[in-house]
């Protein structure tokens, strides 16, 4: 939650900037938006090694969510 929900609200952020026409907005929001996806990054990286939960089913299933948001493949 702690990574997802920023996450979100930068891309609607992004999105309706850029629905604006706030060009420069969506350019400044991409920053801190980069900075959380790589973050969901790391945590997916860390479910594949068993690392972030105690539950295998829990790091898989974490680890394939956010493989969906950072387009590389968990399994």
């Amino acid at each position: 939650a702690v990574t997802l929900i920023p996450l979100a609200a930068l891309w609607a952020g992004m999105a309706a900037s850029f629905a604006a026409g706030q060009y420069w907005l969506t350019a400044l929001l991409a920053l801190p938006t980069a900075a959380f996806l790589v973050r969901g990054f790391m945590i997916q990286h860390d479910c594949g090694h068993g690392a972030f939960f105690a539950s295998k089913a829990a790091n898989d299933w974490t680890g394939r969510v956010l493989s969906l948001l950072t387009l590389t493949p968990y399994d």
